[in-house]
């Protein structure tokens, strides 16, 4: 068999078109149809990298045969002027040096992909050709018939390598075709994998957002309960009362208030700095002025005053003090952790349903790039498996 008859088995793969029902596969199977490509795929490179790296070695054997014959062209004995005998003699060594650079760096191609050999290979023969051509050309002055069997090697070899890449294009084609759908599988895993991921994490999301809106109305039953208590109907009589001691105080600040003619006290005492600050304090503050006056300075004050009365005024301040004490009883205390616990617990249930939202709104998103991809995976299916039909 030719040597080019065995690369043409390796392409042998025209497959015969039968009229036939084509096999129905779930998008699952795809997987496996692509693994099962993909490592086909692999066998058929690795052969046509031995049959590619076999032509070079016959190249090398044959064009190094015709090497010898070349390095022993004499030219000494020949007619032609001496000058175009040394031109002739420094082309030829030229376009041997060309020949023996053009072996060794075909011998030294990185097999990676074919693809990329193959191109390596245009890249060399190009350069070679460049390099080449000159040399050539001024050594058939004398010798063209010495040069025609290198000559026939390398045409005989450019000719079967641009055979193998003729023919290698549907392979190349449908190879990137498999590793662009082997791609977009692996990226749908990921993307069913994120979406399952978020899918969980919504649902324990949600478990929590079921379990604060439990809480929040557990804590409404317990205010509601201590509402509707006893004790807290009494609590509510007592601030009521509280209320109203308030109220009869004010009236009592007021009536005291007016009995110490604060404005006729300014003007008695406007020169003595210390006296006049707590007669301006009083005046702009009754109330917190007489709380805040433990040692009643005032008296000193109203000392000649014999209408006014000063035990009123002490006893005036023990009831401020004692009324402006917090009124907060045992149920109020209750009521307000318990209020405070359900703004906690209403807060997180708003975050918690903001994170719901968020993470639906990202798995809606996945599931529109796992369509898109899903698309674009059946489509090239389509191309590399025409038997198969998706359901």
């Amino acid at each position: 068999m030719q040597w080019l008859d065995k690369i043409k088995g390796i392409f042998k793969e025209e497959r015969v078109v039968e009229s036939k029902k084509p096999e129905s596969i779930s998008f699952e199977d795809i997987y496996s149809k692509v693994e099962d490509k993909v490592k086909e795929n692999s066998i058929r490179e690795d052969n046509l990298k031995k049959q590619i790296s076999d032509r070079i070695n016959q190249f090398d054997y044959e064009l190094n045969r015709a090497l010898e014959s070349l390095e022993k062209i004499d030219l000494s004995g020949r007619k032609e002027h001496e000058k175009i005998k040394l031109v002739v003699t420094e082309n030829l060594n030229l376009y041997i040096s060309q020949l023996k650079r053009l072996i060794y760096n075909l011998k030294n191609i990185e097999y990676i992909k074919t693809k990329d050999s193959i191109n390596k290979i245009f890249s060399i023969w190009n350069e070679f050709n460049r390099m080449s051509q000159m040399p050539f050309e001024k050594a058939t002055i004398l010798i063209g018939k010495e040069l025609g069997s290198a000559r026939e090697i390398l045409k005989n070899f450019a000719s079967d390598i641009n055979a193998i890449a003729e023919r290698c294009k549907s392979f190349f084609d449908e190879e990137e075709s498999t590793l662009k759908l082997n791609r977009i599988l692996n990226e749908i895993t990921q993307f069913m994998t994120q979406e399952k991921d978020i899918a969980d994490h919504i649902e324990n999301i949600n478990q929590e957002v079921i379990k604060t809106k439990e809480s929040n109305a557990s804590i409404e039953k317990k205010i509601q309960e201590i509402k509707s208590s006893s004790s807290y109907e009494e609590d509510l009589k007592k601030n009521e009362e509280h209320l109203r001691k308030l109220s009869f105080l004010e009236n009592e600040i007021h009536s005291i208030k007016q009995k110490m003619d604060l404005k006729n006290l300014a003007k008695q005492f406007h020169s003595d700095k210390r006296k006049s600050q707590i007669i301006h304090n009083y005046s702009s503050g009754f109330k917190s002025a007489l709380e805040a006056d433990s040692e009643l300075k005032i008296l000193d004050l109203l000392e000649y005053d014999q209408n006014f009365d000063s035990n009123q005024l002490k006893e005036l301040r023990l009831k401020i003090v004692e009324l402006n004490k917090p009124f907060i009883t045992e149920s109020w205390k209750e009521i307000s952790h318990l209020e405070n616990e359900l703004k906690r617990s209403k807060l997180n249930h708003e975050k918690l349903s903001e994170n719901v939202e968020s993470e639906t709104i990202k798995n809606k998103k996945l599931a529109v790039k796992i369509e898109n991809a899903k698309s674009e995976a059946k489509e090239i299916v389509r191309l590399l498996f025409p038997s198969l039909e998706i359901q």
